[in-house]
């Protein structure tokens, strides 16, 4: 799927910060109409299924330099997430779920005046809730019915999500990669098409300073 995604820090005092982050992502596809009343299971034409989500979450933490020069960074924070994933599987079948999120995130990053780069560890305890699930138990939406029958078999559960963020580029504007990783897939409640396990972005880093008087 593609999508977009916000990330917003501000110091309010020195050594003190609050972050908000928030993202939308979504994707349809044409997938074949499958004839399980017959006994080869043949296809007998197309429909669209199509899916969205979005999150967001809000923290406060603690920063300061961990060398005299200041190029060595380290961080910590804490807050609460919350998401919807809407999908819409054809033939008037859908579901919606609803997740929240407490997480305790660390960084230690490298950080000079046209290159950053840091590891950040997060630990977060995930709470999955099905809203609705209009279903049909054979047929196209069978494995539909599998996912939502996996989420309410574990609803909550804790989850190491590290990531690695590189920044390049001038002072206050920079080109930003990322990797993020999730152990959701450690749990065998869960099949490995219901769960991202890796996510790559690509974005821009722009550092908002005041006015001097």
């Amino acid at each position: 799927m593609n999508g977009g995604e916000f990330q917003f820090t501000h110091a309010v005092r020195q050594n003190f910060g609050i972050m908000a982050n928030g993202m939308v992502a979504s994707k349809s596809e044409q997938l074949d109409d499958w004839n399980f009343s017959s006994n080869s299971g043949s296809s007998s034409g197309y429909h669209t299924e199509k899916g969205s989500g979005s999150y967001i979450e809000v923290g406060v933490g603690y920063f300061r330099a961990l060398d005299e020069k200041k190029k060595w960074m380290g961080e910590i924070y804490s807050g609460f997430g919350a998401g919807t994933v809407k999908n819409d599987y054809g033939f008037g079948d859908h579901s919606k779920v609803n997740s929240y999120k407490f997480f305790i995130q660390t960084a230690v990053g490298l950080k000079s005046k046209n290159f950053e780069a840091m590891i950040v560890p997060k630990v977060s305890f995930i709470n999955w809730k099905v809203k609705e699930r209009n279903i049909r138990r054979s047929g196209n939406s069978s494995y539909a019915e599998a996912d939502m029958n996996s989420i309410e078999a574990k609803r909550n559960f804790l989850a190491f999500e590290p990531a690695l963020v590189f920044r390049a580029g001038g002072q206050n504007l920079k080109l930003q990669w990322g990797l993020s990783f999730s152990s959701f897939n450690s749990s065998s409640f869960y099949d490995e098409e219901l769960i991202e396990t890796v996510n790559a972005n690509i974005g821009i880093s722009i550092d908002l300073k005041p006015a001097k008087k």
